[in-house]
């Protein structure tokens, strides 16, 4: 049985959406194209961005810190909110208690 953050599930769709316009908007802010951040994380095509944006995709973890820089936003923060769409179950386990946010914790 899938859960309802599965990668395919409607929830894990809206949540990679809502991301998305999140990233497009830190692209947006530092008025970058598209195909000016592929070229900058070194990307071979800028579509992979276009996904991203469009929720079709998910930055991949290990790029999570270039992405942060590359927008001048904090890393840790700029992880915790990809986390929290990307898997909100970890986010869960690692940052939250019911609804109060642990910010003294660590995984």
């Amino acid at each position: 049985m899938a859960s309802k953050t599965d990668r395919s599930s409607p929830t894990a769709q809206k949540l990679r959406k809502e991301v998305g316009k999140y990233l497009k908007a830190l692209r947006q802010q530092k008025d970058l194209t598209q195909v000016a951040v592929s070229q900058a994380l070194d990307y071979k095509y800028f579509t992979f961005v276009a996904q991203i944006e469009q929720g079709k995709s998910r930055v991949p973890p290990e790029d999570w810190g270039r992405w942060a820089r590359l927008y001048g936003v904090d890393p840790e923060t700029f992880g915790r909110r990809l986390l929290k769409h990307y898997d909100p179950h970890v986010y869960e386990i690692c940052f939250m208690t019911g609804k109060k946010d642990l910010k003294d914790e660590r995984c």
